[in-house]
């Protein structure tokens, strides 16, 4: 695990408590890194999303959860951050925490997504 200081971030105007990331192995050896920043709200995560979302070399998809009376409770991306195509990043936003994976191909990124967000079998 590490902190870091994304100095682009705090230059277009986010203000988080922190940013950091933690790297996985995966069982073929390429390297997953899991980054994840906490905001002072809501609309500052979902916006640091959007930065991304439209920074990026292409857009794969991008969708919004919401609950059954209508509101966004989850904001969601895939998209390839260089021109060069050498790695994906799959980003999602719940609440002030924003979290995303890079890694060199999709299975991965999603595997690591999957493992990352299951529910606790403890209920935390």
């Amino acid at each position: 695990m590490a902190e870091i200081d994304d100095s682009s971030a705090k230059k277009a105007g986010f203000h988080t408590h922190h940013f950091g990331s933690t790297v996985f192995k995966a069982s073929n050896g390429a390297t997953l890194t899991l980054m994840y920043g906490d905001f002072k709200n809501t609309d500052e995560a979902s916006r640091f999303l959007q930065w991304n979302a439209n920074k990026c070399f292409k857009l794969l998809s991008q969708e919004t959860r919401k609950d059954a009376s209508g509101n966004a409770i989850e904001y969601r991306a895939e998209l390839i951050p260089e021109w060069d195509h050498s790695s994906i990043e799959v980003m999602w936003v719940v609440g002030s925490m924003a979290r995303w994976i890079l890694a060199k191909n999709r299975p991965d990124a999603l595997e690591l997504e999957n493992y990352y967000r299951r529910p606790s079998p403890h209920g935390q």
